[in-house]
């Protein structure tokens, strides 16, 4: 497999340690060699994705189509008959769920910090006509959201029920469980039950308030993103960057 790496982003790319693996691709820090610049080269085995094959093509264009602040973004792609080569922009900073295990907690005001450039992201993707579906820690960076890979402990009951949904308002309900994970460093309930959860003595009542907002099991009355992005707990609060 290193041989055709190497043949196929010769004279452009040197690969250098691995990052990142999954079942059907790996990631690998490398170096444009033109700019110096770092880059990270996601390359992905086409044997392996089976019929998942023909959902390179949509996952593709929503990368090529989504620009922001937080996201990383799409450089080139370079296919192959094996392999598709997907550079990417670089960061080094880990995934949030990394960073809250090796600080144990985070203060009120770290939550609230990354909360509101979350919501931010997911309000964007929606307004591109794009949903997540499935965010979780595991899946966001300290810079940018991945993408969806299906998680029972963040996924919306109507999504577990099968039943017909609306991937916008799914993501709400994701995103409540991803507050609570940030401002309680547990989940608000086990895979089994996403009905019942427990309010932390902890939690303010602003924040307690919110959580019922977004974990609602039933879909019409979940907050809708808009009026999250304008809710008292995301903008009436002063918002400094963490401290490394």
């Amino acid at each position: 497999m290193s041989q055709v790496i190497y043949l196929s982003l010769i004279g452009y790319y040197e690969l250098l340690k691995t990052i990142g693996n999954g079942g059907f691709d790996k990631v690998k820090q490398a170096i444009h060699l033109l700019t110096g610049e770092f880059v990270a080269i996601k390359i992905v085995d086409k044997a392996k994705l089976g019929s998942d094959l023909a959902r390179i093509a949509p996952e593709l264009k929503a990368m090529k189509d989504l620009r922001h602040q937080h996201m990383y973004q799409l450089y080139q792609v370079i296919e192959k008959n094996e392999y598709y080569f997907l550079v990417l922009e670089y960061f080094c900073n880990g995934e949030l769920f990394d960073y809250i295990i090796n600080r144990n907690h985070l203060s009120k005001e770290q939550a609230r910090y990354f909360f509101r450039q979350i919501v931010s992201t997911v309000a964007y993707m929606h307004k591109k006509g794009y949903c997540h579906r499935d965010l979780k820690p595991g899946d966001i960076n300290l810079v940018y959201l991945g993408t969806a890979c299906g998680s029972p402990a963040y996924a919306a009951p109507e999504i577990l029920a099968e039943t017909n949904y609306r991937g916008d308002v799914a993501d709400v309900w994701s995103l409540g469980v991803l507050l609570y994970v940030l401002l309680c460093d547990s989940l608000p309930f086990d895979d089994e039950n996403n009905v019942i959860y427990h309010i932390s003595s902890y939690l303010s009542q602003e924040s307690v308030a919110l959580l019922r907002l977004m974990l609602q099991i039933d879909p019409t009355k979940r907050i809708r993103i808009d009026d999250l992005l304008c809710h008292s707990l995301l903008i009436n609060h002063v918002y400094t960057e963490p401290a490394k």
